[in-house]
Formats: C-alpha cells, structure tokens, sequence
C-alpha cells in the first residue's frame, strides 16, 4: 500500500504489487484539493467569503438607498405634497372643502384617494396635489422596496459569513486534526520491514527500514 499526503492536495492511495527482485516505478500526480494551506481558489469557504463581501456591499448600497429614498419621501416630497396642497385651498376652495370635509389645516388622512375621486379633476390645483400626491407614494414604495431588499441581503451576508468563516473554519481544523492523527498513528508504526525474496536459485529475505 502508498499513501502520498501533501498540504494543499487530496490524499493518494493505491496498491502496487512487486516482484521479488525487481523495482517497480510508480507515477503520482497529486490533485489540487482546494482546502489546504489556506483554501484554494475554488473552495466552498473561499467561495462563501467572497459572497460575504459581496453581500456587504450589496447591503450598504440598499441601505444607503433607504436613506436616499426615506429623505426624499420625508423631505421635499412631503413638502411639495403640503405646498400643493395650500395651493388647492385657494386655487379651488370647493374641491379643498369637499377633500376635507369641513376640516381646516394640513392634509387629512385619505385626502390623496378623496383628490382622485373628486368631480372636476381637470382643475390646475387639483391635478398638481394628485400628481404630488402620487410622487410620494412612489417614492414611499421605493423605500419600502429598499428595506425589504436590504433584510434579504442582510440575512444572506450573514449566512455566507456564518458558512464562511465559523463551518469552514471547522471543518479545517477537523481535517487538520485528522492528518494529525494519521501522522500520529504512522509514526506509532513498524519501522523495521523484512520483505522475502525468492527465485528459481534462492530463497531469502531483506531488511528495510522505514522511515
């Protein structure tokens, strides 16, 4: 039985039969196992980091597009939905009255669908807060598109980190433990070898040492 081991490539075994008195060759090419020495290129450890960073990435650029998007929602959509709606107060008092229902003051709850269902929509003040009134609920499903892309992202970074650094990690040390023990347990072994040699004139043995 060979066994060739080597940090970096799969473990080789195979049998050879020997004549007596004669030398046999043996040609090993070791293949890359993509695991030892710090992981090859194509390791499912090396290939979860990667993902890691990506995801990251991917992560940050949502939530900085949550921000982006929340400002703009909160901030100056708001406010031209507001400015277009003291517009529609004075420009036509008749459709602000109906919206509200009497109320006096900012916008009421409902007021956007109330707007849409007003009779006589082809007003300049009331077209405008329709159109405001859509430009924030766009910019609010935006946002709301970028968190749950960003909860997505941010579970799958967490999980290619998890696979990445904590399993692989693991699983490296278990293989290293385990040709540790090999080792181990080879080195435990006998050393001293007497291997018989026969041929049609004689019969005798040879001592070898292993090493």
């Amino acid at each position: 039985e060979v066994t060739v081991e080597a940090d970096g490539y799969k473990r080789y075994e195979a049998e050879v039969a020997i004549s007596a008195g004669l030398t046999e060759e043996l040609s090993i090419s070791l293949i890359p196992s993509g695991g030892g020495g710090g992981g090859g290129g194509g390791s499912p450890g090396r290939i979860s980091k990667i993902a890691f960073v990506g995801g990251a990435l991917v992560t940050a650029g949502l939530g900085f597009g949550i921000a982006y998007s929340g400002l703009q929602v909160r901030g100056k959509l708001t406010d031209d939905k507001e400015a277009r709606w003291n517009d529609l107060s004075t420009g036509n008092p008749d459709a602000y009255n109906a919206i509200t229902e009497g109320a006096n003051g900012r916008t009421v709850p409902g007021s956007c669908e109330k707007a849409e269902r007003y009779d006589g929509q082809g007003d300049a003040s009331l077209t405008a807060f329709i159109k405001a009134c859509k430009a924030g609920e766009d910019g609010a499903t935006t946002t709301n598109l970028f968190i749950a892309g960003t909860a997505v992202a941010a579970l799958a970074t967490m999980y290619f980190g998890y696979h990445g650094w904590i399993i692989h990690g693991e699983r490296q040390s278990q293989e290293r433990d385990s040709k540790n023990d090999d080792r181990k347990k080879k080195s435990k072994g006998r050393q001293v070898v007497v291997v018989p040699q026969w041929t049609k004139e004689s019969l005798g043995a040879g001592l070898s040492i292993e090493f």
